[in-house]
């Protein structure tokens, strides 16, 4: 079921609302992992269990809570936490916590082209994990079962095993399944004047995942998309607050560190299979965006290993 009593806060309504990687991290910081998993406890340390009003751009979050609790702020709106609560956070949904101490749970951090793969085979899961969810569970056996899921994806993202990633990918598959059949009624339930926006944003999202090797100008998305490149920017500022240009930015960015870190590829190799022609345009890009060179970004990664 989902909690129902919450009260208006005015408390959240602030000039300018953080938009993060993962909290206290800034934008270039993206992490090029299949996912992120850490326990409540992890940041929570850091930050004295409180987390001021933020967002997160192009990343979807699932939180559990299995003991302990707290309030969450969503939306402007509070929200009490109890033992066996569940959140699903879209992304640059604005949303802030104050956790009790010694609170044990999880958050796991998907971005949003790997989540769009887990929904081609569910057409309401769009809809589903397009809104904020606060579930509470129906009782402790079901609070267990969705505690060993975020378990075993811990695990297994801390690992080092083959076929790492199609373990993952089926591990958050199963997840979000089950948190979909909790209430799979109610993605039917929510459709405003949004809904199209929402749409040519998923396919524009899709035709990135689908040519980001190719380096399409802005222009190229939005004639396939049969709209302007004017109009898929301002669709993409309204919703996500960047430009559309970020996003091609940003998918080919994640795709240069995946390779840096997880592949022997050279440098080179690198740039020709992200759609450089020049190995030195690639490098440039990559430095301008991070603030590193690709090499010593590698570097960087190994001597961490």
């Amino acid at each position: 079921m989902y909690i129902s009593n919450m009260i208006s806060n005015s408390e959240t309504e602030m000039e300018t609302i953080p938009n993060f990687v993962l909290y206290g991290e800034q934008r270039q910081d993206l992490f090029p992992d299949y996912l992120h998993i850490e326990s409540i406890r992890a940041r929570s340390l850091s930050y004295g269990w409180k987390f001021r009003p933020h967002r997160h751009h192009n990343l979807h979050q699932l939180f559990l809570i299995e003991k302990g609790g707290g309030r969450a702020v969503m939306e402007e709106m509070q929200h009490p936490l109890l033992d066996g609560t569940l959140i699903v956070m879209p992304p640059m949904a604005v949303h802030g916590f104050e956790f009790l101490p010694d609170t044990e749970g999880w958050v796991l951090t998907i971005p949003t082209p790997y989540v769009d793969r887990i929904l081609e085979e569910e057409p309401r899961l769009p809809d589903y994990l397009a809104e904020t969810r606060l579930i509470q569970l129906p009782n402790r056996e079901t609070a267990n079962s969705f505690a060993s899921i975020f378990k075993t994806i811990a695990g297994e993202h801390a690992a080092s095993t083959p076929a790492r990633r199609l373990v993952l990918r089926s591990l958050v598959t199963l997840l979000v399944a089950e948190i979909f059949r909790l209430n799979p009624d109610s993605a039917e339930q929510k459709r405003d004047a949004a809904s199209q926006k929402q749409l040519l944003l998923r396919r524009f999202q899709t035709l990135i995942e689908e040519n980001f090797r190719q380096r399409w100008p802005v222009s190229r998305y939005a004639d396939e998309l049969g709209i302007t490149a004017t109009h898929l920017s301002r669709i993409c500022r309204q919703l996500l607050e960047v430009p559309a240009s970020e996003l091609t930015t940003e998918r080919g960015l994640l795709e240069a560190k995946r390779l840096l870190i997880y592949t022997s590829l050279s440098i080179a190799e690198i740039g020709y299979d992200l759609g450089f022609a020049d190995p030195a345009h690639f490098s440039k890009f990559f430095r301008e965006n991070t603030g590193q060179k690709p090499s010593d970004f590698r570097q960087a990664f190994t001597r961490r290993a």
